[in-house]
């Protein structure tokens, strides 16, 4: 599940590769709008961090450095536009389309979101994802 959950998430950057090299029509990059990292951390790491506040954007941003800080494996950054983020959400980690325009309202109104998940293979891993507004 871990090896297809990565595959899925290495196709669908591969696919969206082509749209980060667009261009504004001035010569400059466009942005996606959306920075998405993941990876792979103890589920007791994962499980102190979910302890932590998450209201304001350094309290998010302090998740994301500390499990960044304890990632084991299977660490991912990639842009996204604000449709194949909420795809990623809803196809990757089966979050509910409620659930991802809720999370993608957070990010707007915060600038980023936290999202910590038990790995549903191994009892002692955990994933970890940071969201960033461009």
């Amino acid at each position: 599940m871990k090896k297809l959950f990565a595959l899925a998430i290495a196709a669908l950057a591969l696919a969206l590769s082509s749209c980060s090299n667009s261009s504004d029509g001035g010569g400059g990059m466009t942005s996606l709008g959306y920075t998405l990292e993941q990876g792979v951390v103890a589920k007791a790491d994962k499980n102190e961090a979910a302890t932590w506040p998450t209201a304001t954007f350094a309290d998010r941003k302090g998740i994301r450095d500390g499990m960044n800080s304890k990632t084991k494996s299977d660490y991912l950054k990639m842009t996204l536009t604000e449709a194949a983020l909420k795809n990623w959400l809803v196809k990757s980690i089966k979050k509910s389309e409620d659930d991802a325009n809720q999370i993608v309202a957070s990010v707007k109104s915060v600038g980023n979101y936290a999202l910590l998940l038990d790995d549903p293979t191994d009892n002692s891993k955990a994933w970890w994802f940071y969201i960033l507004k461009e």
